[in-house]
Parts: structure tokens; sequence; C-alpha cells
């Protein structure tokens, strides 16, 4: 390590054992390994324990049935901020605060103009923990920062740090070096104090030669200058009433190509129901629910035994809110080859329609099946706390 330019003289030594180690004004410096002990480090852990336990209980998981997020408690009253991607296509959804305790939430507003944002109203709720707002315009870049949230939808209450990395006023975002996975979308980013300064959005990802891609350290979060405005839209009765940004943000353009690809196969044969269910997929995570539905249906029509169009129909049916048709579509799949995917998808058709015993033994046998299959792991744990709640 070189240590040219780091400070002030020695100010003393001390020795541990007899190990000579430097105070310096960063810390210890042990030169004959090269080892540093930080000043901060103490400091810094303690700054994140406090934080933890000041926010975390107002830090919630959200499941619509189909997808997972986080939000922040910003009322005692139960409005809950989070992002519009998790709730989209959704007029309620299920709250799983941090002790545990599941309520059901309508979605009352959504972000204008493509801002990711949106707010659920818990049912019955008046005296629940909050995340405070940080004063406006209070974010520097290489302040410390931390995010809260529920990755992957199975880790709730997980903790990350990082720094601010870059603001972009223009655009209202911070950029931050703090993990953020899938699951913490719509989770808080917030300051040394607790206070909210951002919603966690989403990642930056770099596709890899293998075609995976995973966090690269570049993440951002709504900043809280962009929400303000929206809750303003929100307590008017003002916002918009369904999400104004694309599925799948920043992957429309891919799906949009697929669309156009399965059409181009249909023109050339009509008869084609795989490319008639690829194009229902599509439709599906373009957000354009009926067309998709049509499309599966088309694609029955021409091989009533294709599976994979009876799974996205159920699934669509699903987004549609139409559970009964839903569970009917997954048992017809299960007729034809009782998979993992059809069994998950009866699952969440009966626990919409509140019969979560059943959910829960149709998720245990999607396990039994592939007991790797995360969404069924994932759902079956919700199931539990449900029925335990």
């Amino acid at each position: 390590m070189n240590i040219k330019g780091l400070g002030i003289a020695i100010a003393t030594t001390i020795f541990v054992g007899t190990t000579a180690w430097y105070i310096k004004p960063f810390g210890l410096f042990n030169p004959a390994t090269k080892e540093v002990i930080s000043a901060y480090a103490q400091d810094g852990d303690e700054t994140a324990v406090k934080v933890y336990a000041k926010v975390s209980p107002a830090v919630v998981s959200i499941n619509t049935g189909s997808k997972t997020g986080s939000g922040t408690i910003i009322s005692s009253e139960g409005l809950v901020l989070t992002n519009a991607h998790v709730v989209q296509g959704d007029r309620t959804a299920t709250i799983i605060l941090a002790n545990n305790k599941q309520i059901a939430g309508d979605i009352i507003g959504f972000g204008a103009k493509g801002l990711d944002l949106a707010v659920i109203k818990l049912r019955g709720q008046n005296k629940l923990p909050v995340v405070p707002f940080a004063s406006t315009n209070s974010v520097l870049v290489g302040q410390r920062v931390f995010a809260i949230g529920n990755p992957f939808g199975q880790f709730s209450g997980s903790l990350t740090t990082g720094i601010i990395s870059r603001i972009d006023r223009e655009k209202g975002l911070i950029q931050t070096d703090a993990a953020i996975n899938p699951g913490y979308s719509g989770g808080p980013l917030l300051n040394t104090k607790g206070e909210l300064i951002g919603v966690n959005s989403g990642i930056f990802t770099k596709q890899t030669p293998g075609g995976g891609s995973g966090n690269i350290g570049i993440s951002f979060a709504i900043s809280t200058e962009k929400v303000q405005s929206f809750l303003s839209d929100v307590r008017a009765g003002s916002a918009a009433q369904t999400a104004q940004i694309p599925a799948n943000p920043g992957r429309s353009s891919v799906h949009s190509e697929a669309l156009a690809r399965f059409e181009a196969a249909l023109k050339q044969n009509p008869q084609d129901y795989r490319a008639q269910n690829g194009r229902g997929l599509a439709l599906g995570n373009l957000g354009r629910a009926e067309e998709a539905l049509a499309a599966f249906e088309q694609a029955l029509k021409i091989n009533p035994s294709f599976t994979e169009a009876w799974n996205g129909k159920g699934i669509t049916l699903g987004r549609l809110k139409r559970h009964e048709q839903a569970l009917a579509a997954f048992e017809q799949a299960l007729k034809i080859n009782p998979s993992a995917e059809a069994w998950n998808g009866k699952g969440i058709a009966l626990g919409s329609l509140g019969r979560d015993q059943e959910a829960l033994a149709a998720f245990e046998q999607a396990l039994k099946i592939n007991p790797s299959f995360t969404p069924a792991q994932r759902n079956r744990t919700i199931a539990l706390k449900k029925l335990n709640s």
C-alpha cells in the first residue's frame, strides 16, 4: 500500500503484542502487513444499525399474486409508496408488514408521463410507523446511503449500503452503488438519518457473453423531489388511475421486437401455434393483456393440447382479475401435463380466490415436481405466513 499523501506525520505508536501499529488520521496502519483498520468502521456500523432499527418497521413487502416488490409507509393511516411497475395491471395487493402481518391494500394512484411511482392505501389502519422525508435537494454525491427491501421476494427486511454515485436532477434520478436486486423495487433509499431520499427503481445491467446479466454496481432511485409532486396529485385525487409506463421498464423494445418476429412467422404460417403462443407472451410483457389472451386462445384453437398456451392463458386471466377462469385454465394444463409451472399457477389462482389452504397444497405439489422452482418456493412462504397470521 502506498501511503504517500495520506495525512499528517505519525502522532504516536501503540503495540498489540509485539506488533507496532501507527495511529494515523484514517485509523491504525501496520507497515509490516500493510493492514489498515479504519477509524470510521465502527461509526459506520453503528449508523447502519440505527438506520435499520428506525426505518425497517415502516418498510413492507408487496405481493400482487404475479409480482413482488417493496414499499415504504409514508403515513400512519396506511399510505404505501412503491413503484408503478410493481403493481401495474392490478387494483389491489397484499402488503406484508415487518412483523409478517398481512393487510389488503388498494392501489389509489400512479405517476403520470412515465413516472414509475404508485401509492397503495392499506385498509383499516391508523397507527402505522412511517419513514420521514429528507429535506428538498439535500442529497450530495459521495454521501452514504442505505436501501431496505425484499430481494427476489424471499428475503424481506434486507439492508444494503453504498454511496450516491451521481445525481441527475433533470430526470430526478439518484445513482448509487448500493446493491439493489429484483424485489427491492419500490423500497426506500435512505440517508444516515433514516430519512427517505429516493424510491429504489432499477439497476443497469450489462449482458454477458453467456446471455446472463447482473448488478454491476449501478442502481437508480427516483428522487423525493419527483415523489413529492406525485403525492400532491394523489392527495388531491388527481393522480392517474392506470400505470403510465410500459410493462417491464427498459425492456419494452425487446418485447416489441419479439412481437414483430412472431407476427412475421404467423404471416408465413397462420397455423403456427407456437408462434401464436410467443405472440401472446410478448403482448403480455407489453401490458396488452386482452390481446395476449386472444393470442393464447388462438393458439389453443390450433392445438388444444399445447400446455404452454393454457399456462399463458391462466396467467393472463389472473392479471385481468378473472381468477375463476384462470383456475380453470391451469387445471386444464394439469390434465395435459402436471408441471410445476401449472401447479404454481393454480396455487396463485386459488390464493386470489381466498382458498389459502388449497393454494398451499398446490405450491407444495409444484415443489414435489421441481424442488428448486423459485416462484413456488416464494409463494409457499407467503401462503404459510397468511395461514399463520
